[in-house]
């Protein structure tokens, strides 16, 4: 039985906002926050949201639409609900680097989040002579969400104090929407901004002064600015648990510890599993205005994955031949979208959680699995190679996946790069899906070169299939070396869906190799 339950993890009022959404469209929540939180009220005509606080997530098994979570509540008893989707609405955690700049925090000595609060209590002790100096992030760590709010703040400090206020950065990213304007209006208002290239300014305490010193590269001079205030740029960090939840939920972070990782397939809210999603600044930088947007876009996903739920003629995509498997738990291993689960000894395959990629089909020892493929695909979907070698293969055969590899052939053939009958392309579902037989058939069918052509590893959409795609190909080329066949006849690349001009280069190279 599918549940249309959805669970949503959250650690502030952004996990409240993105319950809501989801309930308001008639789907049962179970919202859960570690940190405290106040209670959602109801949201008119839906059901009330079940909601746990303090709570924790402390395991997770099963697949889409039949999910089971283990919540631990503050006063040490666990509870179970069984969930159809999950939602990770965590927000990041923004904080000053205090370390990093050499100083510690005093009265003025401020992180942005210190002004933020002394202005909504009008605690400054500030008049028009005060002169008070914002730091942005150097080294290129800053972004335009951090800058935005950093222009803010110091607006406000300005309209509401009408003190000095100077404004020191690396750089400028305007990508927010609006933060152009508001960089101009800021200017307009009087706050003093300082562009500094290949340098930071170093900052020195002097009782309750403060000296910044910096190369003033329009005056080409040294400069030193005595301020009463120093405001640091807040940095923006994964939540203090992402590395917990991304273990218990199996997805990815990318490598500063945000989630959903650099797989751009998963973009804006989507994860390597059908029916978890991620929303909000737990994925990195993001205003305000586009987190709300992505709480709205995660409650149609829901829906529609429930929709899917609906559907009797739900069709399987895994063909299991229960003679030839050895329950050696291979394909259940390898899934990178978790769709398979063992049960009573024998591994069963969820069409709601499975992504097609076929990486369990290459793995398989025994070939008990296959791809059950669309009859309205056609022949140009197809990737099983050995169904197709009725004739004989030209000199160069091309195993290109359909997310990358393939998309710069397509690009390639309509720019005019490439000419057709050159060679023989087939497009995969996902370069892992590429087993040895069908490598080694297609050199027995005639092939001279064959070239994997895969998505860059960061990219991939199956998470691994690049890399095992690469793995399966440098021991084939060992085995051709053994048979002195020479190790350059299997070829893996990488290759981006725009990179039409180095489709076309892999092309003429391996013409070229073959006519010498």
């Amino acid at each position: 039985m599918l549940s249309n339950r959805a669970l949503v993890i959250g650690n502030s009022e952004y996990g409240l906002k993105v319950a809501s959404e989801i309930v308001s469209i008639g789907v049962p929540v179970t919202l859960i926050s570690r940190r405290p939180l106040v209670s959602p009220g109801p949201v008119e005509g839906s059901v009330p949201i079940e909601f746990f606080s303090p709570a924790t997530l402390v395991d997770f098994q099963g697949t889409t639409g039949r999910f089971e979570a283990v919540v631990e509540l503050n006063d040490g008893n666990r509870i179970t609900r069984e969930v159809g989707s999950t939602v990770v609405a965590l927000e990041s955690d923004q904080r000053a680097d205090f370390d990093k700049w050499g100083l510690e925090r005093k009265n003025n000595i401020l992180s942005l989040e210190d002004m933020v609060s002394l202005l909504s209590t009008n605690d400054l002790a500030l008049g028009q002579d005060g002169k008070v100096c914002f730091i942005s992030q150097f080294n290129g760590q800053s972004n335009a969400v951090c800058q935005a709010r950093l222009v803010r703040v110091a607006r406000d400090l300005r309209r509401h104090v009408n003190c000095q206020v100077f404004v020191l950065t690396e750089h400028f990213k305007v990508a927010e929407a609006g933060l152009e304007r508001e960089l101009r209006e800021a200017r307009d208002s009087g706050i003093v901004f300082v562009k500094m290239v290949d340098q930071r300014p170093r900052v020195t305490v002097e009782g309750d002064r403060l000296l910044i010193s910096y190369y003033d590269e329009a005056f080409c001079s040294e400069i030193e600015l005595g301020v009463d205030m120093l405001v640091l740029e807040d940095s923006i960090y994964p939540p203090n648990y992402a590395a917990e939840i991304s273990r218990i939920l199996d997805i990815e972070l990318d490598t500063s510890g945000f989630f959903q990782g650099d797989f751009v397939h998963n973009f804006p809210i989507f994860t390597s599993r059908n029916g978890i999603y991620v929303v909000g600044s737990c994925k990195g930088p993001i205003g305000k205005d586009r987190a709300l947007s992505e709480a709205k876009a995660v409650a149609l996903e829901v829906a529609k994955l429930l929709e899917l739920f609906d559907t009797e003629d739900l069709k399987p995509t895994i063909y299991w031949d229960s003679d030839k498997c050895a329950s050696c738990l291979t394909c259940y291993r390898v899934c990178p979208h978790r769709a398979i689960v063992f049960s009573d000894g024998k591994p069963m395959f969820y069409p709601l959680a499975c992504r097609s990629c076929g990486i369990c089909v290459a793995f398989c020892p025994m070939n008990a699995i296959d791809l059950i493929e669309d009859e309205k695909c056609g022949d140009e979907l197809r990737w099983r190679l050995r169904p197709r070698l009725e004739e004989p293969l030209p000199e160069l055969v091309i195993f290109a996946c359909q997310n990358s590899g393939y998309q710069a052939y397509e690009l390639a053939r309509r720019m005019g790069f490439v000419a057709e009958g050159d060679f023989q392309i087939f497009k995969v579902p996902c370069a892992g899906s590429i087993d040895h037989e069908s490598i080694a058939s297609a050199f027995a069918y005639g092939a001279k070169t064959v070239i994997i052509a895969a998505c860059p590893h960061d990219s991939c959409k199956s998470i691994e299939g690049s890399r095992f795609s690469e793995g399966r190909s440098r021991v084939v080329n060992g085995l051709l070396s053994e048979l002195g066949l020479g190790e350059e006849r299997l070829v893996f690349v990488t290759l981006a869906s725009g990179m039409a001009k180095e489709f076309a280069g892999l092309i003429n190279k391996a013409a070229v190799k073959a006519w010498i």
